[in-house]
């Protein structure tokens, strides 16, 4: 059936959230939940799509008066003294949608504004205070003035500096490359925050995380400073500060897997998902919202295509028993099953 709603992946529980779109602008309307009730009773496929489309709704605070009691594994029945009404025919599509505004859609257009206005205060704010900056999934490689090469990775912004005694780089967000022209005259120096990483000749990445500084070597070595201390980082090693506490973690990375995004590849090693998560939303141009708390915390290793955002949360969410609700194109929900 045709609707406003942009079809996802999965066309039951399409289908489940059809359902409880109509009972949500008709509340009272029991014969409504009647039929809704025999779509349940046909399968347990249709069964437990309805149970996963109450759950995505619950997470979001939205389900507030939907249902009468709680749907358990009992599958409702049709009432056979309702007539055909009670008995919709196998595959019959939900009946169409009212016109008026469901509850839930208001909170889950707020999240929609409030997401896409951030994205947009990001790219105006790093525009307007940045030489260079890139968009949502947008990947550039810029020419510098001394010779050398800078990579930005999505959502990404820098200022440049170059003078006589120093070339310096202002990391304002997200993530950069940078392959160095040697000059011991003129130290190459990127900011980010209150961390600086100075190199002569060398090829490292600087990103700022959600909850991590990190610089990675992928030649030669750079010294890092920063508030209590310093540390030198040598080729195929990654050096990241909690943002938070400044307490510093140091790992090996493979050369070839400094600045992965460079070719379209997260390379994660012991991440957080909500790390991995933040990392793939800069490459998706919509909204991800992690609902699962728990989920979140859990640590992933692997290689996933930034190309395919959606497929790679899937990908990193599914082994622990997530699942990824895509709404709309624009908005996806990552949550429990």
């Amino acid at each position: 059936m045709a609707g406003a709603r942009d079809k996802g992946e999965d066309p039951v529980l399409d289908e489940a959230l059809d359902w409880l779109l109509a009972i949500e602008n008709a509340p009272a309307d029991q014969a409504l939940r009647r039929a809704r009730d025999a779509w349940i009773a046909e399968s347990d496929e249709n069964a437990r799509a309805w149970r996963r489309a109450e759950r995505t709704w619950q997470l979001t605070g939205a389900l507030a008066g939907l249902r009468e009691a709680p749907l358990d594994s009992t599958v409702p029945k049709p009432d056979p003294r309702q007539g055909p009404v009670a008995a919709a025919p196998a595959g019959q599509c939900p009946p169409p949608r009212r016109r008026a505004v469901p509850r839930w859609a208001a909170a889950v257009a707020a999240a929609i504004v409030v997401g896409f206005l951030l994205a947009a205060g990001h790219e105006l704010l790093s525009r307007s205070a940045a030489d260079h900056a890139t968009g949502t999934a947008e990947i550039r490689d810029v020419a510098l003035p001394d010779g050398s090469r800078l990579i930005l990775d999505a959502r990404s912004a820098v200022d440049v500096d170059f003078s006589g005694q120093e070339r310096h780089i202002r990391l304002l967000a997200g993530a950069a490359f940078f392959d160095v022209r040697p000059d011991a005259a003129r130290p190459f120096v990127v900011s980010a925050k209150d961390v600086h990483v100075t190199a002569v000749g060398t090829a490292f990445s600087v990103e700022i995380g959600p909850r991590w500084l990190s610089a990675a070597v992928a030649e030669g070595r750079v010294r890092l400073d920063r508030p209590g201390g310093a540390s030198e980082i040598a080729a195929g090693e990654e050096v990241a500060v909690d943002r938070t506490s400044g307490s510093e973690r140091r790992r090996q990375r493979a050369p070839g897997d400094v600045a992965g995004w460079r070719e379209r590849r997260l390379v994660a090693d012991n991440e957080t998902i909500a790390d991995v998560v933040a990392r793939l939303a800069d490459h998706h141009r919509g909204l991800i919202l992690t609902l699962d708390g728990t989920l979140a915390e859990q640590r992933v290793t692997g290689i996933y295509d930034l190309s395919r955002p959606v497929e790679a949360l899937g990908a990193v969410v599914r082994p622990y028993g997530g699942s990824v609700h895509r709404i709309t194109p624009y908005l996806v929900f990552v949550g429990g099953r």
